[in-house]
């Protein structure tokens, strides 16, 4: 089957600007026309005037107020009626627009897990959603007209404030430490905060929106981890970290001057580990203790699963000379 040719959009278009254009300008000829018909019928009827013989005197007053306001019914709807109609549903447009947006708004402030506050661009509170409020043991009504660096003091925020309103470009910031003033029990607590200028139609910065999300939970649970991760790093004895096969995953400086490697096998340094059941100990999450020489040292290993994991962690201690001094002690007591 023959497809319809599909018309460029652009051309399209060019095409209904020629066919209003058409419409116009017939309108305009109509329009033209009947003036000109109307005005010979009004001339007319203004020569009948003065032979009420023919028409009765009344009947062309009426004849001729009829004959005005068909003539100028078109004027009227043109230039009056229309324009005004179409303001009318440009009210009505905008209205719609400001209701929507202040939908929207409203369920901007009525977040609960962001901290949001509105200011003036000399950082009075204007207003404060629930969450902000709450952060801080107030009510929303009771930030309304305070400065927010009367209530929060810094010199550094306040100078990224005035940044913002000179500037007109947003800030933001990650895990910003912040300790509440009237509240320091809270400890040191972190936030997500970004600062967006609000601008009048002139360009000028009139208010801020100040939006914060509480990290601190979330950054200490960071903190938590990277002190684990380096407690390996500092420990004197040797940590390793192993799979099912015995293959190293992640070893400390003090492992690798037992000539250890990452992606080598524990086997090959230490024979011994053979006879360890790593993939068992692996499955089951259990922890057990195993003792291995490497040359002249005597090492004790403390072998723990993580099944979650499919990993072994191993800590090693030296206790050469702990048995050495056993030894000595045993051989005494039989002398």
């Amino acid at each position: 089957m023959q497809q319809s040719p599909v018309l460029n959009p652009e051309v399209s278009e060019s095409f209904a600007q020629i066919i209003r254009l058409r419409r116009r300008r017939l309108f305009l000829r109509v329009f033209i026309g009947a003036s000109i018909v109307i005005l010979i019928i009004e001339t007319l009827v203004m020569l009948l005037l003065d032979s009420p013989a023919v028409f009765p005197h009344p009947l062309i007053q009426y004849l001729d107020g009829l004959i005005l306001v068909v003539c100028l019914m078109p004027l009227n709807y043109f230039f009056i009626l229309r324009p005004l109609y179409r303001n009318m549903e440009e009210h009505q447009r905008t209205n719609q627009q400001l209701l929507q947006s202040a939908e929207v708004l409203e369920r901007f402030f009525c977040m609960t897990d962001i901290l949001i506050a509105y200011l003036d661009a000399n950082f009075n509170f204007i207003r404060v959603n629930q969450a902000y409020a709450k952060a801080n043991q107030r009510s929303p009504e009771n930030f309304a007209g305070k400065n927010h660096f009367t209530l929060f003091p810094g010199a550094e925020n306040q100078a990224i404030f005035e940044a913002v309103v000179a500037s007109g470009k947003p800030f933001s910031i990650r895990e910003k430490p912040f300790t509440f003033p009237e509240h320091p029990e809270y400890g040191t607590t972190y936030w997500d905060w970004t600062l967006q200028p609000v601008k009048a139609p002139s360009g000028k910065v009139e208010g801020l929106v100040l939006s914060l999300l509480d990290v601190t939970e979330s950054r200490r649970a960071k903190d938590r981890l990277r002190q684990m991760a380096l407690f390996p790093v500092f420990n004197p004895n040797p940590v390793l970290r192993v799979d099912a096969q015995g293959h190293i995953e992640t070893l400390n400086a003090a492992a690798l001057e037992m000539d250890l490697k990452i992606g080598g096998t524990i086997t090959e340094s230490m024979p011994d580990f053979a006879r360890v059941d790593l993939a068992g100990c692996i499955a089951s999450g259990s922890r057990q203790t195993f003792t291995t020489r490497l040359g002249e040292r005597l090492l004790l290993w403390s072998i723990q699963g993580a099944a979650e994991l499919g990993l072994a962690f191993l800590y090693s201690s030296d206790i050469t000379v702990q048995k050495r001094a056993e030894t000595i002690s045993q051989a005494r007591l039989r002398l």
